[in-house]
């Protein structure tokens, strides 16, 4: 929360008049922004004259979107990004569990032969 209010503080307001956050609308897209992603920021950009998506977890480029008129293609291609985000993160996560139960096979592997190793030599001093 704190991270949100120091981006909005910093980037609209005083120092860019030009921007103006959208908290609620007719078609409650805001709202509905917000709920897909608590991060997100609706913004209208008055010198390019369009809305603006910002995401307040980046530090330096806080720009996500920009489209000409509020509908429901906004929240459809965030939605749609969401769920690639989603994939991505547990097709990456699916392949570290991969590598660490090979990693760990590796390991079994290595012990079995030292263990095999060191029951050959103590028959072989018997």
């Amino acid at each position: 929360m704190k991270r949100e209010y120091k981006v909005k503080e910093s980037f609209f307001g005083e120092r860019n008049p030009f921007y103006r956050i959208i908290k609620d609308d007719f078609y409650k897209i805001a709202k509905r922004i917000k709920s897909i992603d608590y991060t997100l920021i609706l913004v209208f950009n008055s010198m390019q004259d369009q809305y603006e998506i910002h995401d307040t977890r980046t530090k330096d480029n806080t720009f996500v979107l920009a489209f000409e008129t509020l509908d429901k293609s906004i929240l459809n291609l965030l939605n749609k990004s969401k769920e690639r985000d989603t994939i991505a993160i547990i097709r990456s996560e699916s392949r570290n569990r991969i590598r660490y139960q090979k990693q760990k096979q590796e390991v079994r592997k290595r012990h079995n032969k030292d263990f095999i190793n060191r029951a050959q030599v103590e028959t072989l001093i018997r």
